[in-house]
């Protein structure tokens, strides 16, 4: 391994800043090397060993380079700028105590002090990383206790069918742990394939993992798996949010790998496989950390499709010093992915932070789903402490702009619902919501009993003038027992009473007449949870303060009803989900009643309603299968 000594450059004092600046690149190109040959499980300890040395040899030339440049004048303050691109924190994700000195070094004010700090510096220690054989055979032990799949698989298998009172019968849930964002939706050999974030370790947002299912119809399901953990250097604090593609009859997945080293956040961005034993196997890591001018919140990328080329769309965060939210679109070539830049929208100060974009298109139209963070709530939305919503237009690649979008609009205006993610197949964009909310986690009590939050329904979406409509999938209408169904029809009365069962759909309209107000209203015995509209004002309020147990609070937004109130309204033992008008609004949320008692549905309005007619099912539960 060739590389300039201190000694020599002394001797030569005729080294250029160009000269420096490729011996770094070179030796960072070697570094770089070393470690993907680090990675292969079936290395010997002896040339492990080896490689190891080498890497630390490699970290040590950096720095005599570095200081050689410093020790000789031909590096000043400002040209040690010019290093900056190569010996930076991203190009040793790894090695953190390595990076604090080069990084302290290169910013030094006075240059000329540079050598009294690192006289003090113990480079002994300093080379130590986590590349030891010792230190990841460590940390393989540690994933193998932690995240057994056959002992995890089991566990789960044998938490099923899910009993708790208020675990759900028709919405994906696990029977321990947290569960939050759907990922990597795909459809393969006649099954559509769902993975979502998964702790099998506990109620904390830590332990991020995978987990799978299949199905058919959406409504028979395999046993959910453990499919993808922690393992690596690369994805050790967790295997965050991503997507699922079909190819050539395999499953995929791209995801987002996040590791932590010394306070600094790396997130890769990484493919995998899905195997017939139902584990991801990772593959190759092709956007190693996140660009220049972005901060470590760089994740979850969605692969979407134009002109027979492959793009992903991916959340993050810009401007360190000012954090703003913003989405960036990478292009696949022949030479790997290639960053476009920030995707331009006509969103101002829209939120310190992006997360889960989604890239439509709807025949001419483009829509960008994606989850603000950071804005503040306003009269009729943005009432969440996050927000889940889109924008409309038309998606240029060659600008990169989001050409003549729409305001930016919520997918959902209940209290519980993030993250969404939408499979496209056979003309279909299915959607797939988590029913949960971020920072909010003493909100839901069944932490108390060792499980958390659920899945929404799948919703087939559409775009119309602009606007998005979600459905609930036909495929659900096989839940329906229609031996037990109970059918509503009233005329001229301002109230209605249609008894629920332990789960139920409700379809009907509510023809308003002279009425101006209206309220349905699910009451859990003296505890209810109250949907509202003023005619007058056109608002829909959906309350939930009469509840005891759980998150409580007031939503309130728009709704336009000329004569006809439609609603589809799914309620199941703590979920609620809630389609107006055809689907143009919706709504879902989270309740949690005190007695275990069927509810009822309590329509009450100002006059007598014209007419108030509909039907009322049972509703079967999902059914699981090994």
């Amino acid at each position: 391994m060739s590389t300039l000594k201190l000694a020599e450059v002394d001797n030569q004092a005729v080294i250029t800043v160009t000269d420096i600046e490729k011996g770094v690149k070179d030796l960072v190109q070697n570094w770089n090397n070393i470690q993907v040959k680090l990675k292969d499980r079936n290395l010997r300890k002896e040339d492990r060993e080896t490689l190891v040395a080498s890497s630390k040899e490699v970290v040590r030339n950096i720095l005599d380079i570095v200081i050689a440049g410093i020790h000789i004048g031909e590096v000043t303050k400002d040209d040690l700028g010019v290093l900056r691109a190569d010996v930076d924190t991203k190009q040793f994700t790894n090695a953190g105590h390595v990076n604090r000195i080069l990084k302290d070094y290169i910013n030094e004010k006075n240059v000329k002090d540079a050598d009294k700090k690192l006289s003090d510096v113990d480079l002994a220690k300093l080379m130590e990383t986590p590349y030891s054989y010792t230190d990841k055979e460590n940390i393989k032990q540690i994933d193998m206790e932690k995240f057994d799949k056959k002992a995890i698989d089991a566990k789960v298998a044998a938490g099923f069918p899910l009993t708790d009172r208020w675990h759900n019968r028709f919405h994906l849930e696990m029977p321990f742990g947290l569960i939050n964002d759907p990922n990597g939706l795909t459809f393969a050999d006649g099954e559509y394939h769902i993975f979502y974030q998964w702790n099998p370790l506990g109620c904390e947002h830590k332990n991020k993992c995978w987990a799978h299912v299949r199905t058919r119809d959406f409504v028979h399901y395999s046993m959910p798996e453990l499919s993808l953990w922690p393992s690596d250097e690369h994805d050790k604090d967790g295997c965050y949010s991503g997507c699922g593609f079909t190819e050539k009859g395999k499953v995929h997945v791209f995801y987002t790998c996040n590791a932590k080293n010394d306070g600094v956040r790396t997130p890769a961005q990484r493919f995998g496989t899905l195997q017939e034993d139902g584990h991801v196997e990772k593959g190759a890591i092709v956007v190693p950390d996140s660009p220049e001018g972005i901060t470590g919140h760089f994740r979850d990328p969605y692969l979407f499709h134009r002109h027979g080329k492959r793009y992903f769309v991916i959340g993050a965060q810009a401007d360190e010093e000012k954090p703003r939210g913003t989405v960036l679109i990478y292009k696949e070539t022949k030479e790997g992915w290639q960053n476009l830049g920030e995707l331009k929208t006509r969103l101002k100060d829209f939120g310190y932070m992006w997360e889960c974009p989604n890239m439509l298109h709807f025949g001419s139209y483009d829509a960008l789903i994606f989850c603000p963070q950071g804005l503040e709530a306003r009269e009729f939305d943005r009432q969440n402490i996050y927000q889940a919503g889109y924008i409309a237009g038309h998606l240029s690649l060659d600008s990169m702009d989001m050409m003549q979008h729409t305001k930016f609009q919520e997918l959902d205006h209940g209290f519980d619902f993030y993250a969404p993610q939408v499979v496209q197949h056979e003309g279909r964009h299915i959607l797939l919501g988590w029913m949960g909310m971020p920072d909010k986690d003493a909100e839901y009590p069944t932490s108390e009993k060792g499980w958390m939050y659920s899945l929404t329904l799948p919703r087939v979406l559409t775009l119309r003038q602009g606007h998005i409509f979600s459905r609930p999938a036909a495929e659900l209408k096989a839940l329906r027992i229609e031996s037990s169904a109970i059918d509503i029809d009233a005329d001229m009365e301002s109230k209605v009473l249609a008894r629920l069962f332990d789960g139920s759909e409700v379809l009907m309209d509510i023809t308003l007449g002279e009425a101006q107000k209206v309220t349905m209203t699910l009451a859990y015995g003296l505890e209810k949870t109250v949907f509202a509209y003023d005619r007058t004002t056109q608002v829909m309020t959906i309350d939930r303060t009469g509840m005891k147990n759980g998150g409580r609070g007031v939503r309130r937004f728009k709704m336009f009803v000329d004569n006809v109130l439609s609603l589809q309204l799914f309620v199941d033992r703590a979920a609620v989900e809630a389609f107006f008008q055809h689907g143009e609004e919706a709504a879902s949320l989270l309740v949690f009643p005190e007695k275990n008692i069927r509810p009822e549905l309590r329509i009450e309005a100002d006059a007598p309603l014209e007419t108030v007619t509909g039907r009322v099912w049972e509703l079967d539960a999902f059914h699981f299968n090994p």
